[in-house]
């Protein structure tokens, strides 16, 4: 993420963007790059249903949440954020680290 970018919108020691309402699709696409991952169709899927829950809840979902309400296979949310896939999953999406991540 180059410098304008960063400024434009602020982030935490981790990565994670401070405010969710500055986030764009762009910042996305950003913030992936950043974590080695190229977004499909399948990962904006998730990025914007994770952004929709937040939005109503002010909760991140959990990867439950993802798992019954859309039926994703645990193992594709691996493949598609892989290592921690609720933490890029939520950075990519501009919400906060979830609480039950370490």
């Amino acid at each position: 993420m180059d410098d304008e970018d960063r400024n434009q919108s602020k982030f935490d020691g981790q990565g994670y963007l401070l405010d969710h309402t500055t986030w764009t699709r762009q910042v996305g696409e950003l913030l992936a790059e950043e974590l080695g991952l190229e977004l499909t169709e399948e990962h904006w899927q998730l990025v914007e249903y994770a952004r929709e829950v937040y939005c109503q809840t002010h909760k991140t979902p959990t990867r439950r949440k993802l798992v019954t309400e859309l039926g994703v296979d645990p193992q594709d949310l691996f493949v598609l954020f892989p290592s921690s896939p609720m933490r890029k999953l939520c950075r990519v999406a501009g919400l906060p680290k979830p609480k039950n991540c370490l």
